[in-house]
């Protein structure tokens, strides 16, 4: 388009023997490259200023989904507790045979058991049952661990020998993070007693209990512009369903593969911080496209003429190229605002 309007101003002013100023002029005065800086260099900023604070950005979708969450279906365990567990067993017996088969695991779950139990005898054929637990024989007898109405079901065959009790602390900043984040759902494959506990706590009206991978995946999948925000296992499925997957602090790998945006801080309000960098980032995006066009839908014309039958001024082609180099100029710094503006309001 640009070429054509320059041929055209070169017709148009052929007989004034000013066809080569114009048309050059109106070459050199289109900044394309405005326009072509205006997304790359906001993500950019985006992605190196969310670093700095704990906030991976893994994309554009990022910084797409996260500027239109809605819904946000968060769980439980290392999410919005801190995920130093503590528990309380019926017996050193009962504590031994979830320490065996926890082993075979990294869950907070197994970190906290085998914290408490250093001494287990080995366990063999280990497999886990997602959603609920883990599996496998002892002295060749098979036993069973996993979630339970009470706590943590320890088995001996179909027999439940024992329970172990999970207590978690909330993080400091949970209760504030949460009434900044658009209608949050707690999902969790927890006990109804302790995720009503959390919830009751935390004001959070829809709290969803012993919730299996596949759960939280119909869940994340029955709303619209819906982020997920979670760090095991469980979460991975959910994760990557969701239009927006976010993994916390020390969450496992498949929860970091799965998800669009990694918080590597502490703390649920770097989840607040991610979502407004998000938001901030788009608008700044707007506003470069915004002044990249404008500028060419202002200036082309200058640059053809359509001042001089007015006041008689043509644009020197030097003068041209000063305002192809501030637009370009204006894109950068404009972009480059946008770390500060973040900053400033950053929890």
């Amino acid at each position: 388009l640009v070429v054509l309007l320059a041929i055209i101003s070169a017709v148009i002013w052929y007989s004034d023997g000013l066809s080569a100023k114009v048309a050059v002029s109106v070459l050199v005065i289109a900044c394309p490259c405005a326009m072509g800086l205006a997304t790359p260099i906001s993500l950019f900023v985006a992605t190196s200023t969310g670093a700095k604070h704990g906030i991976l950005l893994k994309g554009h979708k990022a910084i797409e989904s996260g500027a239109n969450v809605e819904n946000i279906v968060i769980d439980k365990t290392g999410t919005i507790t801190e995920g130093r567990l503590q528990i309380e067993y019926d017996s050193e017996e009962v504590l031994k045979i979830a320490a065996a088969l926890e082993a075979h695991t990294s869950h907070p779950i197994a970190v906290a058991i085998l914290r408490e139990c250093s001494d287990y005898p080995d366990a063999t054929e280990v497999e886990t049952i997602p959603g609920w637990g883990l599996t496998g024989k002892i002295e060749g007898i098979i036993h069973s661990v996993g979630k339970g109405d009470n706590g943590i079901e320890v088995k001996r065959g179909d027999d439940l020998i024992g329970i172990i009790k999970i207590h978690d602390q909330i993080r400091d900043d949970a209760k504030d993070a949460i009434k900044l984040l658009p209608n949050v759902i707690l999902s969790s494959g927890d006990s109804e007693e302790e995720v009503k506990r959390v919830a009751e706590e935390l004001n959070i009206q829809d709290a969803r209990h012993s919730q299996t991978p596949t759960e939280k995946l119909d869940l994340v999948e029955s709303l619209e512009n819906v982020a997920m925000v979670g760090d095991g296992i469980n979460d991975a499925a959910a994760l990557a369903s969701a239009d927006l997957g976010i993994a916390v602090a020390m969450s496992t790998g498949l929860a970091d593969i799965s998800s669009d945006i990694i918080l590597t801080k502490d703390g649920l309000m770097t989840c607040v911080n991610a979502l407004n960098l998000a938001k901030r980032t788009r608008v700044n995006i707007r506003q470069n496209l915004f002044w990249a066009f404008s500028y060419n839908v202002i200036a082309i014309p200058i640059a053809m003429g359509a001042l001089y039958p007015i006041n008689g001024f043509l644009l020197p082609a030097w003068a041209a190229a000063a305002a192809m180099a501030m637009s370009s100029l204006t894109v950068v710094l404009n972009s480059l605002r946008l770390k500060w503006s973040f900053e400033k309001t950053l929890f």
